[in-house]
């Protein structure tokens, strides 16, 4: 229930407001007055219905104070010595108390001039009131009774109602700070928000965010934020560094695993938000296609490296140096064709013990696989798989200038275990050297015993030996056999390659410094001076 004069809300029961004093009449739901005859509001309705009658408002007054006299605080007879404001206490509040007839004259405006007051009954008896209504002055309320509703004090100003509580104090109009800080909260907020919505807020925000995933290594979320930034400021150059470094990290993480399409993307979407790094987006780009295209080219799949290279020239981007080692490859995956032929062929010949012909049958018939592979500029060594022969490989090198080739034991492209390595060279027409030799090796270089099988051919007169030797690491070290085929056999020592000399005297009384000597006929078949300060062991390895 409200106040229906000040709107404060009141008990359900109460009769008066005790904050401005004014009579409460409820309303029922036709909004019509319901008064019980049996209770107090009789009284105050009789006050409201005589609100232009002076002495009616007094009279019904002191009815009132002497109805309710001893059972509200505050209200009490001049007479009753126990009445609880002393006259001292009314002084204490500079309240006066003058004496007040029990009529007024037409031209009194209001019941009385005085702050409290009292009046006299037919007797002449003093009864102070509760308050008293002055013109255009509130009414006070003592311990929240409200006789005279201030209300129904007649002024054109009428100031603001005001009461006295009963500890004296005085009830004050609502304030306005409450409104006035909402206002102040609702313009803060408004503020707050507008400035989280400037673009130089947001872009902060994004690349604060962007630089704290950067350092996680959290690249595509890292993305995103520089993205956003970019948003907020175009073109931002520092924005842009930052957005450049994140996708080169998601895209070289990708061409290290061999994942060339998803690396080419990474730069293709930096060369959109990055103009700064252009440059250096093509650039990465040639090279991822460059590889992608060679890479898939070395593995046999022609037609595949084809179409890699030119999507590259489709999208603009340069393969000048790529499009010439294509070309070798494919040149060379042709010749693969035809080596590994050859290949197959030799292992065969080998295992029949065809030697000293292979090499003539080999190029006589224009098989010349590894010499067409060199000029080709294939890579050596060239390996191949053999089928159905003594050993499983069979691969092809590039010695002193010549070809050789060796078919045995490998692991991977190393030498390893038993084998026959095998050289050809020619020194003019009808003059050049086969040579093979069968012995055992140990991480692609010969170790231990060996056997050399040299056949020379000079003016179409052939010359043919076999030397018998211990090498380490390639080098002849221990002692040597020459053993040649219809003559005799000489024998000489080396230590690491170096020949220890051997001293002799020929038919002629003249000392002479051999290597191999045959002691039976007094006979050698090198001197010294060829070769003294050179080393000496298995073709390809030594001096």
């Amino acid at each position: 229930m409200y106040c229906s004069n000040c709107g404060s809300e009141l008990p359900s029961d109460a009769k008066f407001c005790s904050n401005c004093g004014t009579a409460v009449v409820p309303v029922n739901t036709l909004g019509e007055s319901e008064t019980n005859p049996n209770s107090d509001m009789a009284i105050e309705d009789t006050v409201v219905r005589a609100e232009n009658d002076k002495d009616s408002i007094l009279e019904s007054g002191n009815e009132l104070v002497s109805a309710l006299e001893g059972t509200i605080p505050g209200v009490y007879l001049v007479g009753d010595q126990s009445h609880h404001l002393e006259q001292d206490n009314l002084a204490s509040q500079n309240i006066q108390i003058p004496e007040v007839n029990d009529s007024l004259s037409e031209n009194e405006s209001s019941l009385s001039n005085s702050s409290a007051g009292v009046s006299a009954n037919s007797d002449n008896s003093r009864v102070p009131y509760e308050y008293q209504i002055q013109e255009g002055q509130p009414a006070y309320v003592q311990n929240s009774v409200n006789v005279f509703p201030p209300s129904y004090v007649s002024n054109d100003n009428k100031a603001e109602t005001q009461g006295l509580s009963g500890s004296g104090s005085q009830v004050k109009k609502k304030s306005k700070l409450p409104l006035i800080i909402g206002l102040l909260v609702l313009a803060l907020v408004a503020g707050f928000l507008i400035y989280q919505s400037l673009p130089s807020v947001k872009y902060d925000k994004a690349m604060n965010k962007g630089e704290v995933a950067y350092d996680n290594k959290d690249y595509n979320e890292a993305i995103e934020q520089f993205q956003n930034a970019l948003s907020f400021k175009p073109g931002d150059s520092v924005a842009q560094t930052d957005l450049f470094y994140s996708y080169d990290n998601l895209g070289m993480e990708a061409y290290s695993n061999d994942d060339y399409e998803t690396a080419i993307r990474y730069y293709d979407e930096a060369r959109i938000y990055c103009p700064d790094y252009d440059k250096e987006c093509v650039d990465y780009i040639s090279l991822i296609y460059s590889d992608w295209c060679l890479n898939t080219a070395d593995s046999g799949a022609i037609d595949e490296a084809e179409r890699i290279y030119n999507e590259a020239i489709s999208a603009g981007y340069s393969m000048e140096s790529t499009r010439e080692e294509l070309d070798v490859i494919i040149a060379t995956a042709e010749l693969m064709k035809q080596g590994q032929e050859v290949a197959q062929n030799l292992a065969s010949e080998i295992d029949s013990g065809s030697l000293p012909f292979i090499f003539l049958e080999y190029n006589a018939n224009g098989k010349g696989f590894a010499n067409s592979f060199y000029e080709a500029g294939g890579e050596f060594p060239v390996v191949f798989d053999v089928e159905g022969c003594e050993y499983s490989k069979l691969g092809f090198y590039v010695v002193d200038g010549g070809i050789a080739f060796y078919y045995g034991d490998y692991s991977g492209l190393d030498r390893n275990g038993e084998g026959k390595w095998y050289y050809y060279s020619s020194s003019g027409i009808g003059s050049y050297i086969e040579y093979e030799m069968t012995g055992t090796w140990e991480n692609d270089v010969p170790q231990g015993a060996a056997q050399e099988h040299i056949l020379q051919y000079s003016s179409s007169v052939p010359t043919e030996w076999y030397v018998y030797s211990n090498v380490k690491d390639g080098l002849y070290d221990g002692e040597v056999t020459w053993d040649y085929v219809n003559d005799d056999t000489y024998k000489g020592s080396f230590t690491e390659g170096l020949v220890n000399v051997i001293d002799t005297v020929d038919p002629n009384g003249n000392k002479s410094n051999v290597i191999a000597y045959n002691e039976s006929k007094n006979a050698w078949i090198y001197r010294s001076d060829d070769v003294l300060g050179r080393l000496n062991g298995i073709f390809g390895f030594r001096g």
